[in-house]
């Protein structure tokens, strides 16, 4: 019994794992986002076709979530207080269909008005019944766009070449996004697809280099550009109905897609799977969109009713009584990662970062990983001389880390607090969620050598340039010792292809050099590494390097397997060029 009730299925499971949520929920509210949980347990308590589900919640109540599995948990929250420490902070707390739960920090002003849901009405599942969902549910609004924010963004120009036979595709429009949280992502304003097999590019490259009879998103955008200008333009008729075109129009229609509009898409094959995913997703996007709609849309000038009122570049569909739900959001999410595992064709990419001064010790009751095999003699070894080394042994930092057996772990990515992790947390976090399976992270520490992000690791105070009792600096140490061995050997097991190096090389700094065993080794294979390198930002090419990192991976984290290869010059950082020099 709970509070003088008996417990539901769900919530005596909940029950047994309450202090695993109470991490991750001190994780959210710390850092943004937690870790995954995995809670396959639940399948012993209830049988469904689908788990993914979600709350929105604060010490109010839950705003959000109809799923009877999740809803649970977010009543045990409220009966046990649990978010009472955390002031008008609001969370998400997400189940996905592969049963790992985690929870994220979010914004959501109208939670201030909710009431706790303790005598809801419970969905359990029952032969015959189902749970109750409304016919569009905006979580899963949402979740479409983390979903497809997964996969490489495309711009013009755009390559036959880099574009599968059949497909769906999502466009993204400048000025159009979402804010979730501390998040802004980008808010999809059309969604299509082709009948006929193999013509997928076709479609791509008539929006791109068509007209408007070749191409109906063009007709919609150049139908708005003239009515923005005058509705009552006599060519607005014809422009729409007729088949002149019109060059001064398609101009414009040319250069507002190409420096204004970019798009993903996902690998779909079965013809009829792709015409019923098209009509879901334009449906269910065109319930939730105004709500997001910019003030600026070209959309609002649209003599189209349906662009108007749906917040998309399409007209069919927008009223379809159908909509993604739970059997069709698991179905999207095969496809997203089906879609990424096929662009990366078995290429890995590893990318080096170096640790920092900046550390905040977070003790922490995850999951921790073990090290690299083969490492722990070598830090053993350099532990050993940093005891025999006054200058170093005296450092508080390594007196309370360190040196101190009762020192608490810290996960490496928590541990690391300087401009550079602040600036990449959130993609890192991606990364050890498993968003992103082709990319490895390892981070090179002075002290550790080689660190895994959710690597336990304690607070100390060595740089690579420290000399150490025996008179050799750190790094030396490092080359002479054959740390170089061990990331090889990473490298072999794990299938890498291309190695990132945002190692600095400075002598101050001399993180790159550790490895130039490994450089001068990998030069005759056909793995590729790269260095990059910022010229014209000088003592600020860390922190240029971490942008390049979140943009990489936010935009198209293709890239670090060369597909393509990423550009010198990125539009978010302008004043700055890139420099991929071999390691």
């Amino acid at each position: 019994m709970l509070f003088g009730g008996f417990l539901s299925k769900y919530e005596e499971y909940w029950l047994s794992i309450i202090d695993s949520i109470v991490s991750l929920i001190k994780e959210a509210y710390a850092y943004g986002r937690s870790r995954d949980l995995d809670v396959s347990g639940l399948r012993r308590y209830g049988k469904r076709d689908n788990w993914y589900g979600s709350i929105i919640i604060s010490r109010n109540g839950i705003l959000k979530g109809n799923m009877a599995h999740v809803v649970a948990l977010g009543k045990i929250i409220l009966r046990k207080d649990l978010l009472e420490n955390y002031g008008d902070a609001v969370f998400r707390i997400r189940v996905s269909s592969k049963l790992k739960l985690d929870v994220e920090l979010v914004k959501y002003q109208e939670v201030r008005h909710a009431k706790p849901i303790e005598h809801k009405q419970s969905y359990e599942y029952s032969r015959g019944s189902t749970d109750h969902y409304t016919s569009v549910n905006e979580d899963i609004y949402l979740r479409i766009h983390e979903l497809l924010e997964l996969l490489p963004l495309y711009r013009y120009p755009v390559k036959r070449r880099d574009l599968p036979s059949n497909g769906i595709y999502f466009f993204y429009e400048e000025g159009e996004v979402i804010e979730m949280g501390s998040r802004v992502i980008k808010r999809i304003v059309r969604v299509g697809t082709h009948r006929e097999q193999g013509r997928f590019p076709d479609r791509i490259l008539d929006h791109f280099y068509g007209n408007k009879n070749s191409s109906v998103f063009r007709r919609h955008l150049g139908a708005a550009i003239l009515a923005k200008k005058n509705l009552h333009d006599p060519r607005l008729r014809e422009w729409i109905r007729g088949s002149m075109s019109l060059r001064d129009i398609e101009e414009k229609v040319s250069k507002l897609l190409r420096e204004k509009f970019s798009f993903r898409y996902i690998r779909v094959d079965d013809r009829d799977e792709r015409l019923e995913l098209e009509e879901r997703l334009i449906s269910t996007l065109a319930r939730f969109s105004p709500k997001y709609v910019s003030p600026n849309w070209l959309g609002r000038y649209s003599p189209s009713r349906e662009i108007r009122e749906s917040g998309l570049w399409n007209v069919e569909h927008v009223g379809s009584p159908k909509h993604i739900g739970p059997k069709q959001l698991a179905r999207l999410e095969q496809l997203v990662y089906k879609t990424l595992a096929t662009e990366a064709r078995d290429k890995r990419a590893l990318i080096l970062i170096p640790c920092c001064k900046t550390k905040n010790v977070y003790p922490t009751n995850n999951t921790l990983s073990a090290p690299l095999l083969g490492i722990d003699d070598l830090r053993n070894k350099l532990l050993k001389l940093l005891q025999a080394t006054p200058s170093l042994r005296e450092k508080p930092e390594n007196q309370r880390g360190v040196l101190n057996p009762n020192a608490p772990l810290t996960r490496a990515i928590d541990l690391y607090a300087g401009p550079f992790y602040k600036k990449t947390k959130k993609v890192l976090l991606d990364v050890l969620h498993g968003k992103h399976p082709h990319i490895h992270v390892l981070i090179v520490s002075a002290l550790y050598g080689l660190v895994k992000l959710d690597e336990g690791i304690k607070e100390y105070n060595l740089t690579m340039y420290d000399k150490l009792v025996n008179g050799i600096r750190v790094y030396r140490f490092w080359q002479r010792e054959g740390l170089w061995k061990t990331l090889l050997d990473y490298i072999h097991k794990n299938n890498i292809t291309h190695i990132w190096s945002l190692l600095p090389s400075s002598t101050q700094y001399s993180y790159h050099q550790v490895f130039e065993d490994l450089w001068r080794t990998l030069r005759n294979t056909p793995i590729k590494c790269i260095h990059v390198e910022v010229p014209e930002a000088g003592s600020g090419t860390g922190i240029k390097r971490a942008e390049w990192l979140v943009h990489i991976i936010e935009d198209n984290p293709l890239h670090l397997v060369h597909q393509p290869p990423p550009p010198q010059k990125l539009e978010q950082i302008p004043n700055y060029t890139f420099q991929y020099l071999p390691c």
